[in-house]
């Protein structure tokens, strides 16, 4: 097993942040610089012993875990994760920093990240929103108009996934016509590296020791 592991809810999650992180550092794909594992759902994810398990691993160096805020504060995620690792990181600080936590005890590293930012609510669509380029930011705007008169006419998306509604939209309307989140960093589309970016890219180095 990689001694370098990030635990996130969906496939799409994984391969974004592999896109993502791999407009900073060198990403292959047959030897990524951490594996990043998808639970299924932030239900899966947040599992009693799911976490605990993984960061029990002899072989495991660093461990990290990805969730949406949703509609919960970001607090009440971090109190779920902390709760369920208090017993292999002991000293976990109560309220989860707002740059991120990266935490060590015993030699091994474990951080938290609440999409959007660690304090809103939100999700990583909302984060990923914020990343787009110009003039793909004006048919951003335009596309959460027409997302919002959708809903008026009947479309059955959550008030949660809103931004995700957004977000896809707008996705669906570039060269070619639905590309993934991954990808749209590749086509130059979201900026991987604009400053709305930057705290979790900083983050992310950082705890993994990439930099």
């Amino acid at each position: 097993m990689h001694p370098k592991c990030l635990v996130v809810e969906g496939k799409d999650d994984l391969y974004t942040i592999a896109y993502w992180i791999g407009e900073h550092i060198p990403w292959p794909s047959e030897r990524p610089p951490v594996e990043i594992m998808h639970a299924g759902s932030v239900e899966a994810a947040l599992k009693k012993n799911y976490l605990s398990t993984l960061a029990l691993r002899q072989d495991l160096n660093v461990l990290a875990v990805i969730v949406d805020a949703d509609e919960e504060p970001a607090s009440r995620r971090y109190g779920q994760i902390r709760s369920e690792c208090l017993q292999v990181f002991p000293n976990l600080p109560k309220a989860l920093p707002r740059p991120g936590l990266a935490h060590e005890h015993a030699g091994k590293r474990f951080g938290v990240w609440i999409m959007p930012d660690n304090h809103g609510l939100g999700n990583m669509e909302s984060l990923l929103a914020s990343l787009a380029t110009t003039p793909s930011s004006s048919l951003l705007s335009y596309a959460r108009q027409c997302t919002l008169q959708a809903r008026k006419q009947g479309a059955l998306y959550r008030q949660k996934d809103r931004a995700k509604a957004e977000l896809y939209t707008w996705l669906a309307w570039q060269d070619p016509p639905g590309q993934l989140t991954g990808r749209a960093f590749t086509k130059g589309i979201l900026d991987a590296k604009s400053p709305a970016a930057q705290p979790f890219v900083n983050w992310f180095l950082e705890l993994f020791q990439l930099r």
